[in-house]
């Protein structure tokens, strides 16, 4: 059995550019979508970029500032050998709590204030 479509031959071609010409179209419209989409996203990322270089600089600064902001020996013996002489006077003394750590701290302190004050006019 043979189909014989001569007749409509030109109109399944004028049908088949058309269904192109829509295709092509809709492809078209997608794509011109997708690149506002795409600039949006592009001037986003360039204001996360910036963001992430200005806290990337204070992370650096802050790291800096933790390097020199280190506890040095020095502080620490010197806290260590007030603490000492806080316990000294403390344990000299009969009463115990904080009202008295409070007052051996002061003793202390006074006592080193007038040591250091006395030194000084000498």
């Amino acid at each position: 059995m043979k189909l014989n479509l001569y007749p409509y031959n030109m109109y399944i071609l004028y049908a088949a550019l058309f269904l192109l010409l829509v295709c092509i179209i809709m492809t078209l419209m997608r794509l011109l979508s997708m690149a506002k989409a795409l600039g949006d996203l592009q001037a986003e990322t360039e204001t996360l970029s910036r963001n992430a270089a200005v806290v990337s600089e204070e992370l650096q600064k802050q790291s800096e500032k933790k390097k020199a902001s280190r506890i040095s020996l020095k502080k620490i013996l010197a806290g260590w050998l007030l603490l000492s002489a806080v316990k000294k006077d403390y344990d000299r003394h009969e009463e115990n709590g904080m009202r008295q750590a409070v007052r051996s701290y002061r003793n202390v302190t006074e006592a080193r204030a007038l040591k250091k004050l006395l030194s000084e006019k000498k």
